[in-house]
């Protein structure tokens, strides 16, 4: 596990280029994001997603979210309907990944559903990445499947350090805040519904407006 110090307020080009060029050549990296430390990989590269999910500890068939650049980005993956169009304006970038059907062309991001979860984290520094990678990234918390959500580096290190398998590259941004996670919403049915409630909370969702004439029942916890 190669460690790089990292300054959110000022990110080095030069670190965001090592960080995508591990994730290029089918790598994983422990990156911060705007809620926690997570664990990214190619979205693209189906033996990167394997490889993430051996480090996760996690099943190979469960499907990861998305990270991408912005609302157009994320729409050459998934449909989008009214109401995801105006959750993403409401809530984008930040701590909301939305789950809607997605397109043809990205049946590798969903594995074998016909949904995908897609955010736009609010860093500077996961925009960038996307601006390098130019293309959509697989994130997760960067901890082992059933741990607690990570906010530094040396936890990373102290869960992984005696696992077979390791991220490749981790960048130290300090102790993070501790923040809420991302709160999870699945638009792919029939109405909004909320499959995990984290920084945004349902309140919110139903001040977004999210459909003209449509009541707060629209929205719903799982």
């Amino acid at each position: 596990m190669e460690i790089i110090k990292l300054d959110l307020k000022n990110s080095k080009i030069r670190i965001v280029e090592k960080a995508a060029k591990v994730i290029l050549s089918g790598g994983v990296a422990a990156i911060p994001t705007d809620t926690a430390y997570g664990l990214a990989a190619n979205a693209r590269d189906p033996q990167a997603l394997e490889k993430l999910s051996l480090i996760k500890g996690r099943p190979e068939n469960k499907p990861y979210p998305i990270a991408v650049l912005d609302l157009a980005e994320a729409r050459q993956y998934a449909i989008f309907n009214p109401q995801a169009i105006l959750l993403a304006q409401e809530f984008w970038p930040g701590a909301l990944t939305l789950v809607l059907k997605r397109k043809k062309n990205a049946k590798i991001l969903g594995g074998k559903l016909k949904t995908v979860g897609a955010r736009v984290p609010d860093s500077l520094f996961c925009r960038r990445l996307s601006q390098i990678l130019n293309l959509p990234y697989a994130i997760t918390s960067a901890n082992l499947s059933g741990e607690a959500t990570i906010y530094t580096v040396s936890e990373i290190v102290k869960q992984f350090k005696n696992q077979k398998y390791q991220p490749d590259l981790i960048l130290d941004a300090g102790r993070l805040p501790a923040r809420k996670i991302s709160t999870v919403v699945d638009l792919s049915g029939g109405k909004v519904k909320i499959l995990r409630e984290g920084a945004v909370d349902a309140p919110s969702l139903r001040g977004a407006r999210l459909k003209p004439g449509r009541s707060d029942e629209a929205i719903s916890s799982n």
